[in-house]
């Protein structure tokens, strides 16, 4: 009998003999050996190529190979230009593993040195925006860019008078291509249409004998005053202008004597006029009134209040040549008139305002005009805007084209809609200032089928 102990013991190999009953030769046995390896090969050669099977194609995803200066999670900044707003402004883009993450102003660009705003930042949303077009539409019905190309081409050659409508802010590069347009299509015409129409050009062009605008000179500004110009919030340069108003209303490093004084008439609260420190409440059509009283040293118009009507025209006749009207751009022709004599009688010219003779902006058409341009045209083609949210009828029109980002009111509207690049994905060019060339390269391959 063997013991609990012999039992609980494992068998070693000695004690447990191999039987074969059937052995086979020896060289038998290495032929199934191989045999067996040759099958396993197979099967695992098979796996491979169907996990080698080309995969659609995908964006948005790591790299697999990546440069030595792109490590995994390392940020990369890039310079370029912001194209989407008023004013071209310079931008550092934060790229992580290939992807624009983060947008702030470009320290060394001489126009926002480094500021940005939230429409600015919020640039990405647009990039990443899920209801972005992503294939030309003809008819509502998805179809291909050599599709829509021949059907534009063909319904320019057969129109008699074609309209080319795009935004106000044009880069060199762009206005050189629209010129190359307009002599290309016999009849065609170029629209700049603006949401909110702005009749500062024309009158300063009729006062001046030239094309430009004026531009404020804040820092050098003892006393403002804001006739419905919200120069903080939405009104020009903001950040330039915000720039240089915040540089001095610094309490801490300054002597109350030299901070400058805000006055602000509107009608409506804006955030120049939250931050004035005489604000007046005005209508629009007292505005020129107010203006005239204040140039020819009149009483206070009615509803307006008597004691900060005299402080205001004290206090403009003790800075001249250190005090600045601003006027808004929705104000008629007839009140920028008398705000430019005003303004010429403070001292302003030169000091606190400067001329500029190239406008990064074409000037808008009158919205009149935009109207009646689109309805007389055979081919009526919108670049970067949206006239017809704006009230604009193109019902009549034989061809219309759309190109834009988002299949929007004017692009729905449209016989031919086509998808378009976004800022981050395009290069281009800007000027921003006179001297000055702000390049836009892109920061990422275009994520849909679309063109700048």
């Amino acid at each position: 009998m063997p013991t609990k102990e012999h039992e609980a013991r494992p068998p070693q190999r000695s004690e447990v003999p191999l039987r074969n009953d059937n052995p086979l030769p020896p060289e038998d046995n290495e032929h199934t050996r191989r045999t067996a390896l040759k099958m396993f090969s197979a099967a695992g050669l098979l796996a491979m190529g169907v996990g080698c099977t080309r995969k659609p194609k995908r964006h948005i995803i790591s790299m697999v190979e990546r440069p030595e200066y792109m490590p995994p999670g390392k940020a990369l900044h890039y310079a370029s230009t912001w194209t989407e707003g008023s004013k071209p402004y310079g931008i550092m883009v934060k790229s992580l593993d290939g992807r624009p993450v983060k947008v702030d102003g470009l320290p060394s660009h001489p126009v926002n040195r480094g500021k940005s705003d939230a429409q600015m930042q919020a640039t990405l949303l647009g990039l990443y925006d899920p209801a972005r077009l992503r294939t030309p539409l003809q008819g509502g019905e998805a179809s291909t860019w050599d599709a829509a190309d021949k059907a534009v081409v063909a319904a320019l050659k057969a129109s008699k008078r074609a309209v080319l409508v795009t935004r106000a802010l044009l880069g060199p590069a762009e206005r050189a291509m629209v010129t190359s347009f307009l002599g290309a299509v016999p009849g065609s015409r170029h629209i700049v249409h603006e949401p909110v129409s702005d009749a500062r050009r024309a009158a300063w062009k009729e006062l001046y004998g030239s094309d430009g605008e004026i531009e404020p000179r804040l820092a050098n500004a003892n006393v403002v005053l804001s006739l419905d110009s919200d120069f903080l919030g939405t009104d020009g340069d903001v950040i330039s202008q915000t720039r240089d108003y915040t540089a001095r209303r610094k309490v801490s490093d300054a002597k109350a004597s030299t901070l400058s004084r805000l006055y602000v008439a509107e009608s409506a609260m804006t955030v120049t006029g939250s931050n004035a420190d005489n604000r007046v409440p005005l209508k629009p059509s007292q505005m020129l009134s107010f203006v005239d009283a204040l140039r020819n040293g009149g009483s206070a118009p009615p509803g307006v209040d008597a004691k900060v009507f005299a402080g205001l025209v004290e206090d403009l006749k003790a800075n001249t040549g250190k005090a600045v009207v601003l006027a808004g751009g929705h104000l008629p022709p007839a009140v920028h008139a008398s705000v430019a004599m005003l303004n010429d009688k403070i001292g302003a010219p030169g000091r606190t305002l400067a001329w500029n003779p190239e406008p990064s902006n074409l000037p808008a058409n009158d919205p009149r005009d935009v109207a009646a341009a689109v309805q007389g045209a055979d081919v009526a083609i919108f670049l970067g805007v949206n006239p017809v949210y704006d009230g604009l009828d193109i019902a009549g029109v034989a061809t219309t084209v759309g190109h834009g980002l988002t299949n929007n009111e004017t692009l729905s509207a449209c016989t031919i809609a086509l998808p378009s690049a976004h800022n981050l994905e395009s290069w281009n060019d800007a000027a921003p200032m006179p001297g000055v060339r702000s390049v836009c390269q892109p920061m990422i391959a275009p994520l849909f089928d679309g063109r700048q």
